[in-house]
């Protein structure tokens, strides 16, 4: 990716990680320490804001569809997870900042990922 998508990734990031909603979200799964033994049963592809960070901050991304699945990824995880043990609590703040997300790319006329690339090339 050139540098203004990365200045606009991150200076997206850095606000959206400030939401307090994403406290929980911030950090990797412990199943042990967060009381999820069969988190990793369920969620076969973990994400967390900090990895996403780091691999903006690395430059692991080679297009901003990766990021943005990413991104979704955070969220649909702790739908599928929470959802299944029927904790609305959480299902319900994953949802509401996954809609978050994805109203944020819509203000920019983003419809899908292919859109939200194109966005930001």
């Amino acid at each position: 990716m050139s540098s203004p998508q990365w200045d606009r990734i991150t200076e997206f990031m850095k606000k959206f990680i400030e939401r307090p909603l994403n406290n929980a979200f911030l950090n990797p799964i412990n199943p042990e320490v967060d009381n999820l033994p069969d988190y990793n049963d369920i969620v076969t592809n973990p994400m967390d804001l900090t990895t996403v960070k780091s691999k903006i901050e690395n430059k692991q991304y080679g297009d901003a569809t990766q990021w943005y699945s990413d991104m979704c990824l955070i969220y649909e995880n702790a739908i599928k997870y929470h959802g299944q043990k029927e904790n609305t609590h959480w299902t319900d703040i994953a949802e509401f900042l996954l809609k978050e997300f994805k109203k944020t790319a819509k203000h920019f006329n983003v419809k899908d990922t292919s859109e939200w690339k194109a966005m930001l090339t």
